[in-house]
């Protein structure tokens, strides 16, 4: 506490007058920082001016940020019983949903707006009361159950409070008494009592806590007081200002929420919602006498109601006017001191409401069934009728619109369509009733369409300020609710209608699985699109300009008061809540949310071993990560193919050996397509060896190390983990983990096909991948890694921690993915060359780029990387003839494109003539090119798609094979770019003059480059490395070797659970279903002992067929696996002759 020196009064006075719009501030006599104690607990300041005790504290704005969400238990309405469900307290809401992977379909929801109370009772529930409504909710425990209801608790404050910051002013003409009171069991506190005269002259108290001097703050208080009654008395008396009066706007009678019943008629002032005695003391009948209140003289405007032995005020009588005026009320004020007492923590009990109870008298003028707190009993508290809080699965009762601008049926409107018409104010409010936002969310248009889950769900489509809405209608139709912020929404695209006469658009979703709607006809469809992608455009605009972050009138108070804050005073000796007091403090409001950063670094320093196979996009990331690693003191080997030793060792890093060629391997999955049928047989026919030196190799490279990192292409990572038993993560490029928001990068559709397609590319990639090599992995664990047999039950992949060196904004993190699973943001490797020598760019291209500039010509980039193509002079003419057509200039890069065409012809002479606008060369760092270019066209591996994006230039993709495809529809998503699935002259001419003129392209993808450059995904990675280390080594298996299994060998093939897998994998908290898909269990493949060992190829046919037989019994008929498996030509299963003639150990 400081007092304020003299030359600063006068300035801080006119800053209080402003801030707090009062006439009659003169001057500060004092200020000292202290907290208010309400429900909650904030932190502000008081002033004490000549007329005015002011306090004045901000409460920064945290809109569209969750505050809080876990899992609770909730009682339902009707069935009484108890379900638990995902809460997540956000904005002036709290909503609950099925699963945390799905918070987008809310099944209800609270406005906290027009909540009463948060009260805990039981052993762990607590109870939401709205004014119409009781929510009963169950925690864990006790400790989780209290930060719920201080949470809830804060929100409800904060949602009550007129504006981000509170403001109170009370003239001292008000106050009644000043006091020390004890009642708090946490601290003392100074009660200031005040009577109100604007309102039916109700008593009420304020309580202040955590002053530097307690006597010291309560004697100034006093004083003031003193010294302003000893003054003339003003004219116009001056009124109590309390910014958490709860004013609200009346709704209509219409609306969704009901509304409460007729309140009697008060004065139209509204009361502080959060003033702790009428908050939380039990409502009283009112009193028709006033006996207690002590007698009274014309020459007095003080009345105080009970002397305390330390008050300082004597006993005074009131003026006759105060006599008059309480005689004519409705005698229905606030309790006075002489019937109640001021306790923390509140009672949450109400009193018993009999019939003939006041409370239902006329002249309460309330027919409320329940003790209520006073402030809340009449229209004064939100300005007029208090529409109800309703769960949102409830069925509306819909009102058909008279207005011709808000019909309802099929009708539609959108602001773009008719800008001259506007949206009745009964559907407005309507919406904003059902979805819980304020009067700053304005609706922008509806349609009526249907949503496609599992079945189509007839309803009504909402585009709003900053959301994307749906609410089903209709008698027999599912009570579904969607709420989407359009920040969330990346792309639409239309699709072709599921039933004659609709009309389709897939709306693709951060993190979240595509949404599918149908509309009757294609002009509300084209409207509805039309109207989203320029909301969706807006937002973009607003939250790159930081229109959002525009300082609110609070904060610019708060800017102003702070310049005058006292620089004497130290942060570190201001009074604080004591944090061993925590469970009996209320929530403490707004402090600060900063912590200690947790270092998870190993005090000593160890070995990484990256093993990774393929291109030099495969490798290059590794390069990166390992420097990294270096950097922190650790040493890292690289496991790979020969033909990048040199490269990795110019970098100063150990290499291993790994076999293979990585050529081979890609000229077999271009022709083949990657990982289909075809691919597996041929690849089974020629490559058995090649993968049991891939193996052997594998298992020689990693000895010796304490952490392994695998690219999941590598297969023997994590049975070599388990035989070293040390800790394994795997690192990759392209999703790898089950997920419905992304397809795997194998198989992605050449449309859209839902979470369900999904998820379940994941399930059978892993079958059929697993079937194709468990035969020779599990020889090779058994003969040279000295490990019994596994199964994919027994490997447990999904529980594997894993490290995806991609931007989390240009694929999202999905929201069904476990912790352990990162995104970290690209490894890139800077001035990267394949000899690992410096590169310098030859003069002809400086000058080729510089000429382009002069012309004022668009210079793109084309080039296919290390992709073997069939024939690449037909590419080369296409190329050729796209760049002419669109008129740009061209650096045209063929890469490894032609390494198996050296056979026929000599690599390094161009197959055709190139035009002028076209410049050659044979390699290029993408670091350096693509800064000085306008466009990139390649074939979409990870690692190129990243430089381009981190470029921000346009991104056209080619895709060959394999995760191609997943990136070309990654960039079209963001609209950063286009995919080129078939490669003609049109198409690629298309393309190169949509990525170089197109304005919104351009700009969404300079917005990209700029998030992907601010990113460092190689910190990021060496930082989950650490924080995961001690979860990878918990999951180290204690493996016992071939000979000491007692039991039967396993099935190599099979993937039958037993119960403690069963139960582990159920306790590991990880889903990929997303809460709406099936667990990964329920689509395991059965196969039997007899079938798997069976290796004789005297087998006949008709045997093999009645095991099979018998074995689909026990399959589960939905299967999606074993339905391939049946499939499955014979070469392929395990019975199969080839297989048993095999190279072995």
């Amino acid at each position: 506490m400081a007092t304020v020196r003299l030359q600063r009064r006068n300035r801080l006075a006119s800053k209080l007058k402003e801030v707090f719009e009062l006439e009659g501030i003169d001057e500060v006599c004092a200020e000292m920082p202290c907290w208010l104690l309400r429900s909650v607990l904030l932190q502000g300041y008081m002033y004490l001016t000549n007329s005015y005790l002011c306090f004045f504290a901000h409460m920064p704005s945290r809109e569209d940020q969750v505050l809080k969400s876990g899992s609770l238990t909730k009682k339902a309405q009707r069935t009484k019983r108890w379900i638990k469900h995902w809460f997540v307290l956000k904005n002036d809401a709290l909503s609950w949903y099925n699963s945390s992977s799905d918070p987008y379909f809310p099944h209800g929801i609270v406005d906290l707006r027009y909540a009463v109370s948060c009260e805990p009772f039981g052993e762990k529930e607590f109870r939401l009361r709205t004014n119409q409504k009781s929510v009963s909710l169950s925690a864990d425990s006790v400790p989780s159950r209290d930060e719920w209801v201080k949470a809830v608790r804060k929100v409800i404050f904060k949602a009550q409070n007129m504006g981000d910051s509170v403001k109170i002013a009370i003239p001292y003409s008000a106050i009644l008494d000043v006091e020390k009171s004890s009642a708090m069991d946490f601290s003392d506190t100074i009660e200031v009592k005040v009577v109100d005269k604007d309102d039916s002259f109700s008593i009420d108290s304020y309580f202040f806590a955590y002053f530097h001097d307690m006597p010291l703050a309560l004697d100034q208080i006093r004083d003031a007081v003193r010294t302003y009654r000893s003054l003339p008395e003003p004219a116009n008396p001056y009124s109590v200002m309390d910014t958490t009066a709860a004013t609200r706007t009346p709704l209509p009678q219409s609306i969704e929420r009901a509304v409460s019943a007729p309140a009697a008629e008060l004065p139209s002032r509204a009361v502080s919602a959060f003033r702790l005695p009428s908050l939380f003391r039990t409502s009283q009948p009112p009193t028709p006498d006033r006996a207690g209140l002590p007698d009274t003289s014309d020459n007095e405007e003080f009345t105080h109601i009970s002397r305390r032995p330390n008050s300082f005020i004597p006993i005074t009588s009131s003026p006759k006017q105060m006599n008059s005026e309480l005689d004519d009320s409705s005698k229905a004020a606030t309790p006075t001191q002489s019937t109640i007492e001021h306790t923390y923590p509140p009672s949450t009990s109400f009193p018993s409401t009999a019939p003939d109870s006041p409370l239902h008298s006329a002249n309460s003028g309330s027919s409320w069934g329940v003790g209520v707190p006073s402030w809340f009993k009449g229209k004064r508290v939100f300005g007029g009728s208090v529409p109800q809080v309703k769960e949102m699965y409830t069925p509306p009762q819909t009102t058909p619109n008279t207005t011709g601008s808000g019909s309802t049926g099929d009708m539609a409107f959108s602001v773009l369509e008719t800008p001259e018409l506007m949206l009745d104010t009964e559907t407005t409010e309507k919406f904003r009733a059902a979805f819980a936002y304020d009067n700053k969310e304005m609706l922008l248009g509806y349609f009526p369409g249907f949503l496609f889950r599992l079945l189509p769900i007839n309803g009504r489509l909402y585009v709003s300020t900053n959301f994307f809405c749906f609410k089903s209608s209709g008698p027999l139709a599912t009570r579904t609710r969607m709420a989407i912020p359009i920040r969330d929404i990346l792309a639409t695209e239309k699709s072709k209608g599921t039933r004659f006469g609709h009309h389709g658009v897939v709306v693709i979703i951060k993190g979240h699985e595509e949404l599918f709607f149908e509309f009757w006809g294609e002009e509300k469809r084209d409207a509805f699109m039309r109207l989203l992608e320029r909301q969706m455009d807006d937002v973009r605009r607003r939250l790159a300009t930081g229109e959002s972050n525009v300082p609110s009138q609070g904060n610019r108070d708060a800017l102003i008061l702070e310049e005058f804050e006292p620089t004497t005073t130290d942060d570190s000796d201001t009074p604080a809540p004591d944090s061993s007091m925590t469970d009996s403090l209320p929530a403490v409001m707004f402090t600060s949310a900063s912590s200690t950063f947790l270092t998870f670094k190993p005090s000593k320093s160890m070995h990484f071993t990256c093993l990774t196979i393929g291109s030099r996009g495969d490798v290059q990331p590794y390069i990166a990560l390992a420097k990294g690693l270096m950097a922190d003191g650790h040493r890292v080997r690289i496991a790979t193919h020969v033909e990048f030793k040199d490269w990795i060792e110019s970098h100063g890093i150990e290499y291993g050996y790994v076999g293979g060629d990585p050529a081979e391997l890609m000229r077999i999955c271009v022709e083949n397509g990657m990982f289909t049928v075809a691919f597996l047989k041929e690849g089974l026919q020629k490559f058995r060896g090649w993968l049991d030196d891939l193996l052997k190799t594998s298992w020689e490279a990693c000895q010796g190390t304490d952490v392994l990192i695998e690219s999941p292409s590598a297969m023997g990572g994590l049975h070599i983990a388990e035989a070293l038993k040390i800790p394994y993560y795997r690192a990759f490029t392209m999703t790898w983990s089950r997920t419905r928001a992304y397809p795997h990068a194998f198989a992605v559709p050449e449309r859209k096909m839902g979470g369900g397609y999904n998820y379940m590319s994941y399930v059978m990639f892993d079958q059929v991948f697993w079937r194709a090599i468990s035969g020779q992995i599990n020889r090779w664990r058994r003969k040279m890694l000295n490990i019994e047999g596994t199964n994919l039950d027994k490997m447990e992949p999904h529980k594997v921690p894993f490290l995806y060196n991609f931007s989390p904004s240009v694929v999202p993190p999905p929201l069904d993915w476990p912790e352990w699973i990162r995104i970290t943001g690209y490894w890139f490797l800077n001035d990267a060359d394949a000899s690992g020598k410096k590169w310098s760019p030859p003069d002809s291209l400086t000058k080729f780029i510089d000429s382009a500039r002069k012309e004022h010509k668009k210079i793109v980039y084309i080039g296919f990387g290390s992709i073997v193509v069939s024939d690449p002079k037909a590419m080369t003419r296409c190329v050729i003839e796209a760049v002419v057509n669109s008129g740009v200039r061209a650096i045209l890069s063929k890469g490894w494109s032609d390494r198996l065409a050296v056979k026929t012809t000599d690599a390094s002479d161009i197959e055709e003539p190139l035009p002028p606008q076209i410049y050659p060369i044979s390699s290029i760092p993408h670091d350096w090119l693509f800064q000085r270019i306008d466009a990139a066209c390649h074939h979409g591996g990870a690692g190129t798609t990243g430089a381009s994006l981190r470029a921000g230039i346009p991104t056209i993709i080619h895709p060959f094979f394999g995760d191609q495809f997943f990136w070309a529809d990654r960039v079209e998503a963001l609209g950063v770019g286009s995919g080129v699935r078939r490669l003609t002259v049109d198409s690629l001419t298309d393309a190169l003059a949509a990525a170089t003129t197109d304005e919104k392209q351009i700009y969404r993808a300079k917005t990209v480059g700029e998030k992907i450059r601010s990113e460092d995904g190689v910190a990021t990675a060496i930082e989950s490395i650490y924080r995961d280390l001690e979860y990878a080594r918990s999951l180290i298996k204690a493996s016992r070797s071939p000979d000491d299994s007692d039991e039967e060998m396993i099935p190599e093939n099979s993937a039958i659970r037993d119960s403690s897998t069963t139960n582990s994998e159920h306790n590991s908290g990880y889903n990929s279903s997303g809460g709406g898909g099936a667990p990964s269990e329920d689509w395991s493949v059965i196969s039997a002992d007899g079938e798997e060992r069976r290796t004789s190829s005297s087998i006949s046919r008709p045997s093999v067929q009645r095991r099979r037989s018998s074995t689909d019994r026990m399959v589960k008929r939905n299967s999606l696996a074993a339905a391939v498996r049946s499939v499955l030509p014979e070469s392929l299963t395990a019975a199969s002759p080839r297989r048993a003639a095999s190279p072995g150990y």
